[in-house]
């Protein structure tokens, strides 16, 4: 997957879940996630009509990669849940900001390839999902049993 159709599923993404989701999540993550932190790499957003949170847990950043994140400008530190985290409203042109942001982070504060692949999990409603594959494949998930941070039990 190349990064103009990543930051395309992006905003395809992040468009459903702002446009139809009152708490609504979705997880762009590395295969390598799926060991749990700090393996892999993962962003979150979670929200909805209301607007969207990016939320980049600690657990899963090195020390540099902490340093790098301090650095822009849309994040702070949310020290109570151990993660850093901005906010945006729907509109499409923070869509697009979102979208970018997110390929940001994983080419610049993660260092990832230019041709990295990402796996998406979205919910509307937080009992099914979608999972889209880096080959574009997709499938619907029970997201309480199946989605990335419900396996890792990690919420």
């Amino acid at each position: 997957m190349d990064k103009k159709q990543r930051i395309n599923l992006f905003k395809k993404c992040l468009r459903k879940v702002a446009k139809e989701a009152i708490g609504g999540l979705i997880h762009f993550y590395t295969k390598e996630a799926l060991q749990g932190p700090p393996n892999g790499h993962l962003i979150q957003f979670a929200g909805g009509t209301e607007g969207l949170a990016c939320d980049i847990p600690i657990a899963w950043l090195s020390e540099k990669e902490i340093e790098k994140i301090k650095k822009l400008p849309e994040f702070f530190e949310a020290k109570e849940i151990g993660s850093y985290q901005a906010y945006f409203d729907i509109s499409d042109e923070e869509i697009e900001k979102m979208a970018n942001l997110t390929e940001k982070i994983f080419t610049e504060i993660y260092n990832l390839p230019e041709n990295y692949d990402v796996i998406i999990e979205y919910t509307i409603d937080q009992r099914t999902g979608t999972r889209i594959y880096p080959d574009g494949k997709e499938e619907k998930i029970n997201w309480i049993k199946e989605s990335l941070l419900r396996k890792l039990k990690i919420f």
